[in-house]
This record gives structure tokens, sequence and C-alpha cells, in this order.
């Protein structure tokens, strides 16, 4: 089990938005349901809405139900399991410059699918001719409670993914601030965090950061502190990412663990101090995607050279 099975993530803000009158004239701002006076008009959009349920019910499969729900400022697509938890949850808009967005404010890991399977089925769905979608935008809120019963127990997921790989959950699968630029400016700063020993870490934050001394001192003092100070900080997340995968197949997690603490009060502390860069408005360009630039990583396959005995099938291309 990775930790991205147990992601749930709030992807918006807040589950109703009211844009202002600047909001409304953006190119990017698609006029809100309760904007549009021609109720012909409103009628033929839920009716396209309609005929694309089956699209997404088929991506879907067996056991999962669509619905469209209207709300506040929208109409929301609703995919939900057998047991009614709700998997994903998005609106589709045409902007003013004939841009068509997915916009996703819920993802969940549920029956049957893990949150990346999820993730994959959005793409699935933006890029299908029943949307044909140009982008896919979404805010990253991913937050994972080892202990559902203790609401201490929970750490931002997008804080110990950068620091364990360099790059966000959703980062990986070509969820970028700057999808052009795949956000490489922040990639190397956060990559430079990443290399620093545990001790340069803390001396940073305590220098940026007096209202965390007493908190990092409380770190120092203990054997983990001993064991990593001198070691890149990505040894030490890795290490984290390996306790928290190990403690999701235990029947029941006692989060008051001193290891388990220790984790945690680090991971809230580097959030807290803004060390690690990351807009959690991401865009994902479908159009991008299908002429092969940018967005999700992906293997080249080239023919092989003739009498070439040796191959790197694992190298990475940007």
């Amino acid at each position: 089990m990775n930790i991205a099975e147990i992601i749930t993530t709030n992807t918006s803000m807040s589950s109703t938005r009211t844009p202002s009158p600047l909001e409304l004239l953006s190119n990017d701002s698609p006029p809100p349901m309760y904007h549009i006076q021609d109720e012909d008009r409103y009628q033929r959009i839920r009716q396209k809405m309609i005929s694309q349920i089956p699209t997404i019910q088929i991506i879907f499969g067996p056991g999962y139900t669509v619905e469209l729900r209207d709300e506040i400022d929208d109409t929301s697509f609703y995919v939900k399991d057998s047991r009614r938890k709700t998997c994903l949850r998005f609106e589709c808009s045409n902007t003013l410059n004939r841009k068509t967005i997915l916009h996703v404010d819920n993802v969940n890991n549920c029956q049957g699918l893990k949150g990346e399977e999820v993730v994959a089925k959005v793409i699935q769905i933006a890029r299908d001719d029943a949307f044909k979608a140009d982008e896919i935008k979404l805010y990253d809120a991913s937050v994972i409670f080892l202990d559902p019963k203790d609401a201490s127990c929970h750490f931002s997921l997008f804080i110990l993914k950068i620091l364990s790989t360099g790059q966000s959950w959703y980062n990986q699968y070509g969820f970028f601030y700057d999808a052009d630029t795949e956000d490489r400016e922040m990639y190397d700063r956060n990559n430079m965090i990443r290399n620093m020993s545990l001790q340069k870490l803390f001396d940073d934050i305590t220098y940026t950061h007096v209202e965390l001394e007493e908190n990092i001192d409380d770190l120092k003092n203990h054997d983990i502190f001993e064991m990593y100070k001198d070691k890149p900080v990505q040894e030490l997340a890795k290490e984290i990412q390996n306790t928290f995968q190990s403690l999701q197949k235990q029947p029941e997690i006692n989060c008051n663990v001193p290891n388990v603490k220790w984790y945690m009060h680090f991971l809230h502390i580097v959030e807290d101090s803004n060390v690690i860069r990351y807009n959690n408005f991401l865009i994902y360009k479908v159009t991008n995607q299908r002429t092969g630039k940018g967005g999700m990583r992906r293997q080249k396959t080239r023919k092989p050279k003739k009498n070439n005995k040796k191959t790197n099938k694992n190298k990475r291309t940007k």
C-alpha cells in the first residue's frame, strides 16, 4: 500500500464560490449558472451534461453511479461508489476564449479505486470526445489522516512527497501551477532543501522563524535528530514515508508513539515555516498532452540501434 491509497482530497478552497465582477469578465471565468438569464440556454447546457453522463459511467464502470447536482453557483457531476461515497466531483465550463475546463472539486479513494486511479479517470474524461477539455484545474488540499479518530494525527501530503521525491502527489501526474515550465524554479529550490542536512534546515528555519525555535529545540532532543542531523533531509523524509506506509497495514494506529509523534511534528514545522515552495492551484494541460508537449512525464520509445548491447530503459526525459 502506498501513501496515495489513503489520500483524502478536497481540491477546492470552499464548496461554493461567488465570483467577483472582475472574475466574471475574465477569459478563464465562466458565468455561473445563477447568472444565466436565458432559461432555454440553461436547459441546453443541462441537456448536454446529461448526454455526457454515459461517458463518465463507461469510464468508471459498473458499481459506480453518476449524478448531476444543482448547487448555488454551478451544476456538478458526482461519481459515487456502491456505498454512496463520493469518488469524484467536478464541473465543466466554457470560457469566453472558447476553452473547455474541468474544475475538479473532490478526489477521494473509494471502493475499488485508489486516488491515482481516480485521477487517471479524470484525465480520461477530459480527453474524451464528449468533453474535449483543454485544461483540468484543481486546488491541492490533500491531507493524510493516519488515525481518523485523532484530528491532530494528520499532515499535508504535498510536504512529505516533495521532501521525499521532489514533486507533489499531483505533480507526478502532470498537474502544475505553471504547466509550461512544470514549476521548474520551485522544483530546483525544493531540491536544494531536500539535499541540505537536517541540521542546516533547522538552522535556516530558526533564523527566519524565531517563533518556531522552541518547537525545533524539542525535535533536537530526540534520537531521530541525532541519527539524521548530518544526512540529507530527503533521507529522513523517505524513512517517514516508509514508516507511515507500514502503519497503514496495522489494524490500529497510535499517533502518540514517540517516533510517529516526532515525524508528525517535523512535517508540521516544515509546512508552517513555508520553506517548501508550492502553489496549490494546479493545471493539467490536456491539449499539450495530446500533442506530446509538457504535462505528465513519459518515457520515449526508441528503436534499438544495431549492435548496441546496452540500453537504458529507465532513462527519464524532460
